[in-house]
């Protein structure tokens, strides 16, 4: 048995996963670790490009594409490691970031789920923990309270929080975390009714259901590529995660909530689409920022209004 496993999932990412592998073998020392990689159905190589460069992965290929979940699921029913990191193939591994998180959690038996500081590539902090998705956290973005009271973390969740404290919080993001395996094998594996999105936060729900601790560690760091602009984010991505997000809602929360929900991010998305309606004319200079913001918000009542994206009222239908 090796002291970690490395689950990562290759999505036409070659020049990002082959770096990301290169950073895991430079600066992982102290601990001795298997990688796994899902190949899912690449189209640039890079499935070729690990068969070539890094014989020691363990390369699993897909022959259809599937989501986040079911891909790390893949690696997870396989892993040997006494821990396992879920780690974005659009990431680079600092200097012993998973020996000192591995010791972490060492030292620290009650913790069932551990994050790092991530950092954009330009070394600005990026935000990777969150509040719980809650009622109430919607009402919040409805009625811009976070913006209000961008300081609270009750209200604006830690969006302007420095990430500089070892801390208990409600979640942390999927592109890095660690599990002791023995845990992940209790509570079960990631939850695959979700394609993408949303799944990093009902794993850490079922740790903390199971009475372990999530917590977010400053003392190692990563590197992540990813992000994009509200114009960027495409139809299906898009899809996925509102769909995730009504997923999630009924499955902690019950079918009886989705209303509710669909209520809040439509007037949510209508109030921010009025105000920047409003800035653009008060601020012209601006008005190719405010339109990508109205142009995601518009698809975001578009989508809600799209009777094909509605939820079937239990998970197993």
């Amino acid at each position: 048995m090796v002291d970690l496993t490395i689950s990562i999932i290759s999505n036409n990412n070659r020049a990002l996963i082959k770096r990301c592998l290169e950073t895991i073998y430079e600066n992982t020392k102290l601990v001795s670790f298997e990688i796994i990689v899902v190949d899912n159905c690449s189209r640039d190589g890079s499935a070729e490009m690990i068969r070539n460069n890094f014989p020691g992965v363990r390369l699993i290929e897909n022959s259809e594409p599937d989501g986040f979940s079911a891909n790390h699921n893949r690696a997870l029913r396989v892993m040997s490691g006494r821990y396992v990191v879920i780690l974005n193939d659009d990431t680079e591994v600092l200097p012993g970031c998973f020996d000192k998180m591995y010791d972490f959690m060492k030292s620290n038996p009650d913790v069932g789920c551990l994050g790092c500081r991530i950092l954009c590539p330009d070394g600005s902090l990026q935000q990777s923990v969150y509040r719980m998705p809650t009622l109430s956290v919607l009402f919040y973005h409805a009625f811009f309270l976070n913006s209000i009271f961008p300081n609270s973390i009750r209200i604006a969740s830690y969006r302007n929080w420095p990430h500089n404290t070892e801390t208990d919080v409600s979640f942390v993001i999927g592109a890095c975390m660690m599990f002791p395996s023995e845990l992940i094998r209790n509570i079960g594996l990631l939850d695959d009714t979700y394609y993408i999105y949303f799944e990093d936060a009902d794993i850490c729900k079922k740790v903390l259901d199971a009475g372990r601790r999530v917590v977010f560690f400053p003392g190692a760091e990563i590197i992540h590529h990813g992000g994009a602009s509200m114009k960027q984010v495409g139809e299906i991505a898009l899809h996925n995660a509102y769909r995730s997000k009504l997923i999630f809602y009924r499955k902690h929360y019950g079918a009886h909530t989705l209303p509710l929900v669909a209520a809040l991010d439509v007037i949510g998305a209508a109030n921010r689409i009025a105000a920047w309606s409003l800035l653009k004319i008060i601020q012209p200079g601006q008005r190719k920022h405010y339109d990508e913001r109205i142009g995601y918000f518009k698809r975001v009542v578009k989508w809600y209004f799209m009777r094909k994206n509605r939820l079937p009222p239990r998970l197993d239908s």
